[in-house]
């Protein structure tokens, strides 16, 4: 199969797709209050860190950012969850 993404590098229309899906999961976090789908995208970002990461710097780098920000947003979003219900609960 012979790649044709509109002139644009396959890596690159991989990088531009990985970004959209970091974006989606601190959307699910932050917007949905929602973290098993923000989960699930850190976890793609890892498996595509791990096949595809050796080959391609720039997609090492973007997956990596990708899962410590979204790992850091859903922290944040638990511990900002935690202090709330114990607000509450007074």
């Amino acid at each position: 199969m012979r790649w044709d993404g509109a002139g644009i590098a396959a890596y690159q229309w991989s990088a531009i797709m990985i970004i959209i899906a970091m974006i989606l999961a601190l959307f699910f976090v932050f917007s949905k209050r929602t973290i098993a789908p923000a989960l699930v995208i850190a976890w793609a970002l890892w498996g595509i860190r791990a096949s595809q990461g050796p080959r391609l710097a720039l997609l090492e780098k973007l997956t990596t950012l990708g899962v410590v920000l979204i790992l850091l947003a859903v922290g944040f979003a638990w511990i900002n969850s935690y202090r709330l219900g114990r607000q509450n609960s007074r």
